[in-house]
């Protein structure tokens, strides 16, 4: 049963590398500071069906900016030589996180049973 889901999430895995392929940015791919440069501001209306973008980067986005940083910026570590490299790796890294952190909650929520469902053996 669970065989066809992880070849799914296998063959997601490995097609990341096909937004490299694509024109232009990513909707929402935009940092605080590119708000500012006429070019992006350009490609972010363009992206949002000509919609204007605002004036400057939202209060949210431009107060976060400084607080968080990407892990994996432009997802190029810099022991990778390419993007499509960095890609695979964050869609695993990001598949393996989500994965742990729903074993946790599972974990957490049901703590009498095991990962099959069965009830666990107390010893």
């Amino acid at each position: 049963m669970a065989r066809p889901f992880w070849i799914g999430v296998a063959v997601l895995v490995l097609a990341t590398p096909l937004g490299l392929l694509a024109a232009g940015t990513a909707w929402g791919e935009w940092g605080a500071e590119d708000f500012a440069q006429p070019a992006t501001r350009q490609a972010i209306a363009e992206a949002s069906l000509h919609a204007a973008p605002p004036a400057g980067a939202p209060r949210g986005m431009a107060r976060l900016a400084a607080f968080w940083k990407a892990p994996l910026p432009d997802y190029a570590p810099p022991f990778l030589r390419g993007a499509a490299g960095g890609y695979v790796l964050c869609a695993a890294l990001g598949v393996g996180l989500t994965l742990a952190a729903s074993l946790l909650l599972h974990r957490a929520l049901n703590p009498h049973k095991s990962y099959a469902g069965e009830p666990r053996r107390l010893p």
